[in-house]
């Protein structure tokens, strides 16, 4: 086992020898056994452990054709030994198969997880060696290379900041353009993206669908909109206490501790009393907001204010010291070959703002022999 794997849930799975499993019971007590420090992106991670979770996300979520010709209900967990030693040390996140409704075989499908608010410019590069690692890693485990044919392999990123994803895609984008003669000797691997920003809004996600409903609530701007995309997830789940059961742990263990740091909230068993919960503590919250965002706002301004004061004090201070400079050179200039000259020197010198370059004509009026040769060499500058 990987170290990757040993601090996450589903190496706590596998060493409870329970791989493969979607009982919420036995994920939730996984999740319980993790350090405190990784509950939180794991907890995220738990939800698409299940497998109407993962199919929900491909088929209301995944906007690519080949989703269609993949058979969901066929969906199992990849198992251990056929993700290969090298991918699960670089990919731990979630990894899936399933059988091609063609019924000319399987594909693999991981789930990689940005719970991060930056974009991974590299994560096009990342796909390529997830997916040569996967490939090598299926060799010795059933496909004999030049008699057996690679399983095929879907990589889809689900991203939760709220900026716009802005990474290229495919691999081929990162690679500088080539002649027309040359485009086949370069890699072409992509990956699908899910943003949470664009998933559908209270009362447009797919009926029955979980993974929209969660991801409603993820989007949501205002405390009344999560409040609105959790009713709307208990209608969606009313009749599945076990996916009920995940959607609150995630909510408890990662999306309020996400979305509201600095309160605390007391853990609750059930859907139907974290909304109660939300909905009391929750009622001024957006005024409370308003009035933390407006307060960051005037930092943020006192900081520039003090940033631009600085660099104005450093400018200012530079530009004195240039000055000096150029009088050390026009006063030099003076004792040297008189007062014309250093007139002539001072009018050459005015724009000059490089401090080496008035270095440079300090040492000059040392060592030029004549004003002549000094004032030809300092209309070069």
């Amino acid at each position: 086992m990987t170290n990757t794997e040993r601090y996450s849930i589903k190496g706590v799975i596998l060493r409870n020898d329970r791989a493969g499993t979607d009982d919420p019971e036995i994920l939730l007590a996984a999740l319980d056994e993790l350090p405190e420090r990784l509950r939180h992106d794991e907890a995220y991670k738990l939800l698409f452990l299940h497998k109407d979770f993962m199919a929900g996300l491909l088929s209301g979520l995944v906007r690519a054709d080949w989703v269609g010709d993949v058979d969901l209900e066929s969906l199992e967990e990849a198992r251990t030994e056929r993700v290969g030693k090298k991918l699960k040390k670089r990919l731990n996140d979630v990894a899936w198969r399933a059988r091609l409704k063609s019924g000319e075989g399987w594909i693999d499908i991981y789930l990689v997880l940005e719970l991060q608010a930056s974009v991974d410019d590299e994560m096009a590069l990342r796909t390529l060696i997830y997916s040569g690692a996967g490939y090598e890693g299926q060799i010795g485990k059933g496909t004999k290379v030049g008699k057996d044919l690679f399983v095929p392999m879907a990589f889809v990123v689900l991203h939760t900041g709220p900026r716009p994803w802005t990474a290229k895609r495919d691999m081929i984008d990162l690679i500088q353009p080539v002649p027309a003669s040359m485009r086949h000797l370069l890699p072409r691997v992509s990956y699908e993206l899910v943003e949470e920003r664009l998933a559908p809004e209270p009362g447009q996600a797919e009926a029955g669908n979980p993974a929209e409903a969660v991801l409603a609530i993820g989007r949501s701007k205002t405390s009344a909109d999560m409040l609105r995309a959790i009713r709307e997830a208990l209608q969606t789940l009313s009749g599945r206490p076990d996916l009920l059961k995940l959607v609150v742990a995630w909510l408890d263990r990662y999306y309020l501790k996400r979305r509201f740091p600095k309160r605390e909230f007391e853990r609750r068993q059930t859907m139907e009393k974290l909304h109660d919960m939300l909905e009391e503590e929750l009622e001024d919250f957006d005024e409370i907001t308003r009035r933390e965002a407006l307060a960051e706002a005037r930092r943020q301004v006192r900081k520039e204010v003090r940033a631009e004061a600085r660099r104005q004090v450093r400018k200012e201070v530079r530009a004195e010291f240039l000055n000096d400079v150029r009088e050390n050179t026009a006063q030099l200039v003076r004792e040297r070959f008189g007062a014309r000259a250093a007139a002539q020197a001072e009018a050459s010198l005015a724009s000059v703002t490089r401090l080496k370059s008035l270095m440079d004509a300090n040492k000059w009026v040392i060592a030029s022999e004549s004003e002549s040769a000094l004032l030809a060499r300092l209309a070069t500058i």
